[in-house]
């Protein structure tokens, strides 16, 4: 099974991007964070360490032994138990949660929060998956095979998806990876038959949705935004936002299986931004209108034309600040210099800098 992988850093934008996606008639979409690519990462790291079988057998269940293989031919045996616990390094208790609660989160603002139907059996995906790996005669795998077994499992047990509308002789899956840049090159190095799009975005803005996220997971006050804002400043988030960049800049320069994009582009200039993703997937033409749709049912434009959390405006010493953060050291002496009354600021972000880079 083709993948399509999403990534980006957190609160990029990358849930807008599959909306967008799944209204193609060769792609299913999973909106769920899961995460499964650690459980991948984390059998893989078994095949590294050689893990020695212990006698863990549960006759009762006639659960047999596997043997696991990655890209570099290198490969261990593992027992379902084994199994099991590498799956817990992933986010599958999200996705059963999620099943017994029947809804899908569908988030186009930090601080607005709804739902769509999400009607999915946990259990018998479950036991697909431990009776197609672990009761078949087929007793070794390559990792990405397990992973496609998940794909396929989760599909066919998520009775939302209008199956009328694709394509199912050429499915691509679109899944999120982690926040983060390992699980890129993990996928990179493995040679995954996929590509990875990764959802880019303007730093104040995440900012900006970052700030209304913990206000509304703490539940604190929004007239206080700009106080919160002052806080995310003094974080090492945008450290760590400015390193992904740089990294997944580097990786694209030599992989032609990573696009870069942005949720600027994808919200502001759409069909065009989309149409030039399509291309580097390789995907035959949209059959029907681009627009948001979750299990090709259409779910409305409040994703598209604008970045809602953009909206919420910071203080003029906010943004000062935001600049001391964020601007190469000649752009903030000249800021300096037109705003000394904000020397404070400059000494704090010069100590947050060097904190942080020390880090």
């Amino acid at each position: 099974m083709k993948k399509i992988f999403i990534s980006g850093t957190f609160l990029s934008g990358k849930q807008t991007l599959l909306y967008l996606l799944d209204s193609h008639q060769e792609v299913i979409s999973n909106f769920i964070h899961d995460q499964l690519i650690s459980f991948i990462i984390d059998l893989n790291l078994k095949i590294k360490n050689n893990v020695k079988i212990k006698k863990k057998i549960n006759d009762k269940l006639n659960l047999d032994i596997i043997e696991i293989i990655n890209n570099q031919k290198q490969k261990t045996k593992i027992t379902f138990d084994d199994f099991s616990n590498s799956l817990k390094k992933s986010n599958i208790h999200h996705l059963e949660r999620l099943s017994l609660l029947k809804i899908m989160p569908n988030y186009f603002s930090a601080i607005e929060k709804n739902y769509l139907s999400f009607d999915f059996n946990f259990e018998k995906f479950k036991e697909n998956i431990k009776t197609e790996i672990f009761l078949s005669e087929k007793k070794i795998y390559q990792i990405e095979e397990i992973f496609d077994i998940f794909n396929k499992n989760f599909i066919s047990n998520w009775k939302n998806i209008n199956f009328e509308k694709k394509n199912l002789r050429k499915i691509n899956f679109a899944t999120k990876l982690p926040n983060d840049i390992n699980s890129i090159r993990f996928v990179l190095n493995e040679k995954f038959n996929s590509k990875i799009i990764y959802v880019d975005r303007d730093l104040l803005s995440i900012l900006k949705s970052r700030t209304l996220d913990t206000i509304y997971k703490r539940d604190l006050s929004l007239e206080k935004f700009d106080l919160y804002f002052n806080n995310q400043l003094r974080t090492n988030f945008i450290e760590r936002v400015n390193f992904m960049k740089k990294e997944i800049y580097e990786i694209k320069n030599t992989n032609k299986n990573v696009y870069i994009t942005s949720l600027e582009k994808i919200t502001k200039d759409t069909s065009n931004e989309i149409i030039k993703i399509n291309d580097f997937l390789m995907l035959p033409k949209f059959i029907s209108k681009i627009k948001p749709t979750y299990c090709n049912n259409d779910i409305g434009m409040s994703h598209i034309g604008k970045i809602n959390d953009d909206e919420f405006k910071i203080s003029n010493k906010n943004y000062i600040f935001y600049l001391f953060r964020t601007e190469n050291f000649y752009k903030i002496l000249n800021l300096l210099l037109k705003n000394l009354n904000y020397f404070h600021l400059f000494l704090i972000s010069l100590y947050l800098r060097f904190k942080y880079k020390k880090n």
